[in-house]
């Protein structure tokens, strides 16, 4: 018969410095990831033709007027990158922010509550 081997851990504080800069670069590489998937949608979208496609429905629904409506150069490459970029950049702030500000929470309520306990179980042959 195994026996059974209990650990039981409370996680009671969590340092709001070393959590913030987990997130932090967490998010920077989440930030990377997201303008490589948009560099990567815009050109699948570029080599099977839909941004022209789009582009050439604007003018087919709106009519000639709609020709200012060019959303093969409002969707340049430079733009979309750049405002992925932007969006990115957005998401870091706001993530490692919200980080800090959730450790400063949770410590606040462990405080009161005595934090999360966590049992391990572990069999020993």
């Amino acid at each position: 018969m195994a026996a059974i081997n209990r650990a039981r851990w409370r996680l009671s504080r969590i340092d709001p410095l070393s959590l913030i800069s987990v997130v932090f670069l967490v998010s920077v590489l989440m930030g990377l990831a997201t303008v490589l998937a948009v560099v990567f949608v815009w050109v699948i979208a570029q080599i099977t033709g839909s941004l022209t496609a789009l582009s050439a429905l604007f003018t087919e629904l709106f009519g000639v007027g709609a020709a200012a409506l060019d959303v093969t150069a409002l969707l340049s490459l430079p733009r979309v990158i750049g405002i992925a970029v932007v969006f990115a950049i957005f998401q870091i702030v706001v993530v490692t922010v919200l980080s800090g500000a959730v450790a400063v929470i949770y410590n606040g309520i462990a405080k009161l509550v005595g934090g999360v306990e966590v049992t391990l179980l572990e069999e020993s042959a």
